[in-house]
C-alpha cells in the first residue's frame, strides 16, 4: 500500500510539474537557494552534494550560459566524483566564491 501511495503521489507531481512553466528568474532563484543551503552546511553529506550538484545543473541547463555558474558546476562536479574524496568545506568555499561574484 505505500508503495501505491508513493505511485500516486508521484503522479500528482509529475502533472503539477507538467504545467508549471519556470521562468529563468524563477531558475535562477532555485539556484541561489541551492547554493545558500550548501553555505549554510547542508551539504556536508556526500550523497546531498551529489543531489544538489545535479540540480544545479539541471536547473542551469536551461539557462543562457554562464561562466560563474558553468565554473561552479564543473569545480563541484569533480568534488563529488568520488565520495572517498569528497571535502565539504571545498565544496562551500565554491559556492560562496559564487555568491560573492
Amino acid at each position: 500500500s505505500a508503495a501505491a501511495a508513493l505511485n500516486t503521489l508521484s503522479l500528482q507531481a509529475q502533472d503539477l510539474f507538467e504545467q508549471t512553466q519556470l521562468t529563468d528568474q524563477h531558475k535562477r532563484q532555485m539556484i541561489d537557494g541551492i547554493v545558500r543551503l550548501g553555505i549554510r552546511g547542508e551539504y556536508r553529506d556526500y550523497i546531498a552534494a551529489e543531489q544538489a550538484v545535479m540540480a544545479l545543473d539541471a536547473l542551469s541547463y536551461s539557462l543562457p550560459p554562464e561562466q560563474l555558474l558553468s565554473r561552479l558546476i564543473n569545480n563541484a562536479y569533480k568534488l563529488t566524483q568520488n565520495d572517498e574524496t569528497y571535502q565539504f568545506e571545498r565544496l562551500r568555499a565554491y559556492l560562496t566564491d559564487y555568491l560573492s561574484e
